[in-house]
């Protein structure tokens, strides 16, 4: 219910603030964006995908006999549902196509799903206490930092558990992945976090906004907050929400803001859908060759 209720408020608070800005210089501003930086911004985004595909395939046992071109596949794959249903239906999506997969099963795909949360979970308080460092955190930021850390905390506990009583019920035999993988998996998701600051920063440059490591960092942190609304679909609207708050913490104009916020996004969703969408079109156009 609460999270229902954090949601109708971000999206409230995006279609208030676009009904009172000038649509008239949002448009020009469009027309004005520097098209090479929101370029940078789209392939920025791109790289998550093959940089998150390594990231599952270092929480996952070596001896599992799945490649990483085929882990790109289906993370693309789940990236597609995680970017036009909610996280919910992302997630699972995820587990589904992993479960089907030799080797892995339904065991494997939970554990691979609760440590690849533990190390989003660590890279994304990494970017909160960053953005910590950089400046005072609003009461918002600094609540959404309260909450990360205990989540990072109880999924380590978790995962502490499982790994040294394998013969749990139901449960048992989880994250049976070494350190070295699982700091590898670590690693992994900072290197998404660093991808999207980038593309962050492209998109502030293609507006011509003064870009410096606070700004990029503060939207980062907001963005990372927005993610944990799991129920909004693409997190439209929270995403926007968040971004315009960031910018405005940091003396960015309500105009400008706004129209850096809906194309961020835009460039983000580009991103995250159009690698899972040709993966589809190709399995479909090879089903008719495979029958005849």
């Amino acid at each position: 219910m609460v999270k229902w209720l954090l949601a109708g408020t971000a999206t409230a608070l995006v279609v208030l603030a676009a009904w009172q800005l000038d649509a008239t210089s949002m448009r020009a501003g469009v027309l004005a964006a520097d098209v090479r930086w929101l370029g940078v911004a789209v392939l920025l985004h791109l790289l998550i995908q093959p940089v998150g595909a390594l990231q599952w395939r270092a929480l996952l046992p070596a001896a599992v006999p799945i490649t990483w071109r085929r882990v790109l596949r289906l993370f693309a794959l789940t990236s597609v549902a995680n970017n036009s249903a909610s996280t919910i239906v992302g997630h699972t999506t995820g587990v589904a196509l992993m479960a089907a997969e030799p080797g892995i099963g339904s065991r494997g795909a939970l554990s691979l799903l609760l440590l690849d949360q533990l190390a989003v979970g660590v890279a994304k308080l990494a970017i909160l206490l960053l953005a910590a460092s950089r400046a005072p955190l609003p009461e918002w930021m600094y609540h959404g930092l309260l909450t990360v850390g205990g989540a990072v905390a109880l999924l380590a506990v978790v995962a502490t558990v499982l790994h040294r009583w394998p013969r749990l019920p139901l449960v048992g035999a989880l994250t049976m992945v070494p350190a070295a993988r699982l700091l590898a998996g670590v690693a992994c998701a900072l290197g998404i976090r660093t991808l999207e600051a980038g593309g962050i920063m492209a998109v502030q440059l293609a507006f011509g906004l003064p870009c410096t490591a606070t700004s990029v960092v503060y939207v980062l942190a907001a963005t990372t907050l927005a993610s944990l609304i799991p129920v909004i679909p693409a997190n439209l609207g929270a995403y926007e929400a968040a971004v315009f708050v960031a910018l405005r913490q940091v003396g960015v104009a309500p105009e400008q803001a706004m129209l850096v916020a809906v194309v961020q996004h835009g460039c983000q969703l580009l991103a995250a859908l159009t690698p899972g969408a040709v993966f589809a079109w190709m399995s479909v156009r090879r089903v008719p060759s495979s029958a005849t």
